[in-house]
């Protein structure tokens, strides 16, 4: 019976390399969650969130895809533009690059859907979404 093989993480390799960019996107206000103080008038801003939503199943537990959702608000609509298709070259970088200190293997980075301008009632601020399919598997060097 094969044994089950962990997976790479995507959203923490997600998260590290759009915090890690040079210059780090939305100024490093990257999370999974919008934060709290979001509609505060006085809340710094861009702002970058992203999840994973599904993907497909592994293959043979080896490879794994995952949608990953990208949502930048900005203070401006130029500004929401510019953070996400910064935020979005950021992830198709990671394309044939090993992540998470050695431990994954990024094989590939497609856009799935390109970005789509969708302001944010709450907060009342522009806002771009974009999503990316991101393929990758634990890294093993050869021996």
């Amino acid at each position: 019976m094969p044994r089950y093989r962990e997976l790479p993480f995507l959203e923490r390799l997600v998260g590290r390399a759009l915090r890690a960019a040079d210059p780090p996107v939305c100024g490093g206000r990257v999370s999974t969650d919008l934060p709290a103080d979001a509609g505060e008038p006085a809340r710094p801003w861009p702002v970058c969130t992203y999840e994973r939503l599904g993907g497909a199943p592994a293959v043979k537990q080896k490879l794994d895809t995952g949608r990953i959702q990208v949502a930048v608000w900005g203070a401006t609509q130029s500004e929401a533009h510019q953070q996400a298709e910064y935020a979005r070259r950021v992830l198709h970088e990671m394309e044939g690059t090993v992540q998470d200190n050695g431990a994954a293997w990024v094989s590939a980075v497609e856009d799935e859907t390109g970005l789509t301008r969708a302001d944010d009632p709450v907060t009342g601020r522009d806002r771009y979404v974009f999503s990316v399919l991101v393929y990758a598997s634990m890294y093993a060097p050869a021996a």
